[in-house]
């Protein structure tokens, strides 16, 4: 966008502090909003010290090279997590996801060698199904919510798994590995981003020509802005 203009970022979850932060940072007029605390989904809790609990998101992954360039922007070192125990809650306790585990879930081997005829506009839990059976719908709904906090029927293939569009998993694998997350949790990418961005906290939006109302008011008529 050349010179400046103002803008409306309509979310404050990990998407839209990314896109207020650049913008701000080439000089544009920037307002967040968003309905309630600037981070949306992405919120660290510590009930307890020692302790530490993901709201949402709990990492995110060695390709999401934008969110560690966030990070390192708000000055957060991403930090490769340690690969340790999983834990799935099934049949009402939680299970450690291992060899024993999968014993349990031996028909979904074969999925991970199976291609499909996919669309990058399928949603992940559409191709996940074909390939392995409605048996995946647990262990893939986990694993979603605790990397894009969202559930795997409302994300595209195409955009959560690239590599896998119409290939294996086993055919597609290589690349950067490994999940990250920042010192404190997601949620202090954004208490380090509240400081450097306008935030309007409203409930509703709705855009018209040329001005955008909300339930805390109505904006002035934002003429070139983009929204």
């Amino acid at each position: 966008m050349p010179g400046t203009s103002r803008v409306l970022v309509v979310g404050g979850g990990l998407a839209g502090i990314a896109a207020a932060v650049r913008l701000t940072e080439r000089g544009h007029a920037v307002r967040v909003i968003e309905p309630g605390p600037l981070g949306g989904k992405a919120r660290t809790l510590e009930p307890a010290p020692g302790w530490r609990i993901e709201n949402g998101p709990h990492t995110f992954l060695a390709r999401a090279a934008r969110l560690a360039e966030l990070a390192r922007t708000l000055g957060l070192t991403p930090t490769r997590l340690p690969s340790g125990a999983r834990y799935l809650f099934e049949g009402g306790r939680f299970v450690r996801v291992g060899p024993a585990w999968l014993l349990g879930h031996l028909s979904l081997i074969p999925g991970v060698f199976r291609a499909s005829d996919d669309r990058p506009e399928d949603s992940v839990l559409d191709v996940f199904r074909r390939r392995f059976g409605p048996a995946i719908e647990g262990p893939l709904g986990a694993m979603m919510a605790g990397i894009w906090s969202a559930p795997p029927d409302r994300i595209e293939i195409g955009t959560a798994f690239p590599k896998f569009v119409g290939r294996s998993i086993f055919s597609a694998r290589g690349g950067p590995t490994g999940t990250f997350t920042v010192p404190g949790g997601l949620g202090a990418i954004a208490q380090a981003a509240r400081s450097r961005l306008e935030v309007v906290e409203a409930q509703a939006v709705r855009v018209t020509t040329g001005a955008v109302e909300t339930s805390s008011g109505t904006f002035e008529e934002i003429g070139r802005a983009h929204v």
